[in-house]
């Protein structure tokens, strides 16, 4: 049980990353659509080189099964769109916004999976995560009253190219000013709770009917592909453009931190989060599996934010946390 937890945790800190990233890649002006768009190729392409290896390998080896019921399929496909669209939304906040802050708000959708239990009636409703699911959604709306950047304090480089890119935004929407980026970051929220809402959908089915998940990778990887399709006016990410006048950044960095973010979903995938959720499910705890991934996710970005993008947090950002962490702890119960 130890190590289930200790692989939790570690699942959730490698989360970390992948918000980390669409934070660099606005600030440096490639844009969370693009950066999306080529990281989505990258881990289509090893998805379907391991599955095509592991098939000659061992063809009989049920890890490499093409199994697929259409249900699990349509939801999971859908999970890739919606979690495309979220992410470029959370990208649209991060560049005008506090990090920690936004991560935070967005994260909080998980209530959404947690209110679909109980009304398909598979998650009774108690006290408690009741008051779980009320106190994440004050950890949301006293992070929407956080200030703007949170004290922030970046870089001359990273400055310039985002009032650039906020400058050549043509969303009338998301236009400068004050929190500027809270309702692309609620848009987030939204968005996060249809994908995780999704995901629990595609997981009803008979066990031996569920896609692999070298399958389902692939099949989240379609249905972000299909969310780049629909993607609307609101969630065009201004920086994705070249930044006024200026040079456009180089494609070799974007395709660098791509490939390192295909690296670090399959090792957080296949080695930290399946291997949590087998050992916690034997230990019979496999309940506190998804709110320790959680929990550490969002305290270890508030620690990034703090010592990397140097955003001091106010009370209202404090609380924010607090509520959410809170909510969770409780709904796990």
């Amino acid at each position: 049980m130890t190590l289930g937890i200790v692989l939790a945790v570690l699942c959730g800190l490698s989360w970390i990353f992948e918000g980390a990233v669409v934070g660099i890649v606005e600030r440096r002006g490639y844009g969370t659509a693009r950066q999306q768009r080529l990281g989505n190729a990258y881990v289509a392409a090893v998805a379907l080189a391991v599955l095509l290896a592991g098939r000659a390998a061992r063809p009989d080896s049920p890890a490499f099964a093409l199994r697929c019921d259409l249900a699990s399929a349509a939801w999971t496909v859908l999970f890739g769109a919606f979690n495309y669209l979220m992410m470029v939304a959370m990208g649209r906040a991060m560049l005008r916004g506090p990090n920690g802050v936004v991560w935070t708000i967005v994260q909080s959708g998980f209530v959404f999976p947690f209110a679909l239990g109980v009304a398909l009636g598979n998650t009774p409703l108690t006290f408690l995560n009741s008051l779980g699911a009320l106190c994440v959604l004050a950890g949301v709306f006293f992070s929407g009253r956080a200030k703007d950047r949170e004290g922030a304090e970046p870089s001359r480089e990273d400055r310039g190219v985002r009032e650039e890119n906020v400058a050549s935004s043509s969303s009338p929407r998301l236009c400068v000013g004050k929190k500027a980026w809270l309702a692309p970051a609620l848009l987030g929220f939204l968005l996060c709770g249809a994908n995780q809402c999704a995901i629990c959908m595609a997981s009803l089915g008979p066990e031996e009917t569920r896609p692999t998940p070298l399958v389902r990778v692939l099949l989240i990887c379609i249905g972000a592909f299909a969310g780049m399709a629909t993607q609307g006016e609101l969630l065009k990410s201004g920086a994705s453009r070249a930044t006024g006048g200026a040079k456009a950044p180089p494609a070799a960095f974007l395709h660098k931190i791509c490939a390192l973010y295909a690296v670090v979903y399959f090792l957080a995938v296949f080695f930290l989060q399946i291997g949590a959720l087998d050992r916690l499910a034997a230990a019979g705890r496999i309940a506190i599996a998804n709110p320790l991934m959680l929990a550490s996710c969002l305290v270890g970005f508030g620690v990034y934010g703090a010592l990397a993008l140097h955003e001091r947090q106010t009370r209202a950002g404090l609380l924010g946390i607090v509520f959410a962490l809170a909510g969770i702890v409780l709904i796990a119960i």
